[in-house]
């Protein structure tokens, strides 16, 4: 389990530094005020991933107040929400 977690912090991090390939487009597709805000509230960053489709869109307030109301990613739908893991950037 802790190499499938390394392996998507990695993910995470390079598709942050790739210009928002994380958020579902390239950065000239997105405003740059909008990029890595969550698409639920747009009040705080998204450091929320859906797994497994590993999308980082929502934030851990957000992620716990739909708690089992979200039945599926906000960016592809993918359903059902496996896990959603809480990213800690430094």
């Amino acid at each position: 389990m802790a190499e499938k977690i390394t392996a998507l912090e990695k993910e995470v991090v390079a598709a942050g530094k790739a210009g928002g390939v994380a958020y579902g487009g390239s950065a000239a597709e997105v405003e740059d005020k909008d990029v890595g805000m969550c698409i639920i509230c747009y009040e705080r960053l998204a450091n929320t991933v859906i797994l497994p489709c590993k999308h980082l869109c929502i934030c851990a307030v957000c992620s716990e107040s739909t708690g089992e109301s979200l039945k599926g990613c906000p960016v592809c739908r993918h359903a059902p929400i496996e896990q959603r893991m809480t990213l800690f950037l430094c």
